[in-house]
């Protein structure tokens, strides 16, 4: 238990940062991944269409 207490403590000092801004930046972070692999794989899709008609 001692151990968790000083990893938080260590953590909390390492970044001033709030906890909740980490989580939303990750999540705007994934977001976006996410709509550029949407976007290259519609790309493709397209493309292959394109070349086959």
């Amino acid at each position: 238990m001692t151990s968790g207490t000083q990893h938080t403590a260590t953590y909390e000092q390492a970044q001033p940062l709030p906890r909740t801004g980490d989580q939303s930046n990750l999540w705007i972070i994934w977001v976006g991944v996410g709509l550029l692999g949407l976007g290259v794989l519609l790309w493709t899709v397209t493309s292959r269409r394109r070349k086959h008609v």
